[in-house]
């Protein structure tokens, strides 16, 4: 959306700031591999879970068939949801801003009421973001400063 609406470096700079995002909570899984809440196998996980929805069978059958164990610890959902709000926060207004908010804040209780993490995991997919964001925000406002010389 943001390349079609001509806004090519916020876009640019809210993908690098997402990727790198991820990528620091997938390096957490493999120095730090920690299995979620989730009882059991995720075979016996997915049997167990609500039934009747449009999407849980599809994401009964994701985390039966791909979620690897171990990839917990931090919560990438969290992570990912809160670098999008603080990268576009200051862009987006009205009606989208507050729905921004809403499926963040709203994604950070799901995961772990749906037993996909623990709260220690969202605490720190929101660190991550946090951090992220804040050696993100830095470098884009040195990169945009005009050195002065003389």
């Amino acid at each position: 959306m943001l390349y079609f609406r001509g806004r090519t470096e916020l876009a640019e700079g809210y993908l690098f700031a997402l990727l790198a995002t991820l990528i620091i909570c997938y390096v957490g899984f493999m120095g730090l591999p920690l299995e979620g809440p989730a009882p059991g196998p995720p075979e016996l996980y997915a049997a167990q879970r609500p039934t009747g929805y449009l999407i849980t069978p599809l994401q009964n059958a994701v985390m039966a068939a791909l979620d690897p164990p171990g990839a917990c610890f931090p919560s990438p959902h969290v992570a990912g949801a809160w670098i999008t709000v603080l990268t576009l926060r200051r862009h987006v207004r009205g009606l989208a801003s507050r729905l921004l908010w809403l499926a963040a804040a709203g994604l950070t209780v799901a995961v772990v009421h749906n037993s996909y993490h623990y709260a220690s995991d969202l605490v720190a997919g929101l660190a991550v973001a946090l951090v992220v964001h804040a050696v993100t925000s830095r470098t884009e406002n040195a990169r945009r400063t005009p050195v002065r010389t003389g």
